[in-house]
């Protein structure tokens, strides 16, 4: 699915890792042309009833200050529909980004995993960093590893 005509950025749905979470594919740039549409997406998923969406990021080169703000309202909206999730992942590696990292306190926050964020390039990473949101949002290796434990 095309995000936005004029973007670099599209989203592709991917066959469900469970009856309740579904893969977007991230490409390029998510940026102020795709943040809204991709919004609107995630809106749509959590509608279906869909309590956990796996970004899969392994395509994406960049992203601006309306990218990090959807993974943020989509935090949001899926911890307001669902409620805070049960599962934590267990391992903490915050130096290779293979699962999220602590919070201030040393505890993950479990309402964090309704959004997953997966194969995260370098320089998003370093984005994603420096915004301080690798705190409150669990990245993965990959979109299977993000979605083993909601199988």
């Amino acid at each position: 699915m095309m995000i936005d005509d004029t973007s670099a950025a599209t989203a592709q749905s991917h066959a469900p890792t469970t009856a309740a979470s579904s893969i977007i594919v991230l490409e390029r740039v998510l940026d102020e042309k795709s943040a809204d549409a991709l919004m609107n997406r995630v809106r749509e998923m959590a509608k279906q009833g869909l309590a956990y969406i796996i970004f899969d990021c392994r395509n994406l080169e960049y992203i601006t200050s309306f990218g990090l703000s959807v993974f943020l309202r989509a935090r949001k909206l899926m911890r307001e529909k669902f409620g805070d999730s049960t599962e934590v992942p267990l391992k903490v590696t915050p130096e290779t980004g293979e699962t999220n990292t602590a919070n201030s306190d040393g505890d993950i926050d479990p309402g964090s995993t309704r959004i997953r964020l997966a194969g995260v390039q370098p320089n998003v990473m370093g984005i994603l960093r420096t915004a301080c949101l690798l705190q409150i949002l669990p990245v993965y290796r990959d979109a299977d590893t993000a979605g083993e434990d909601l199988r």
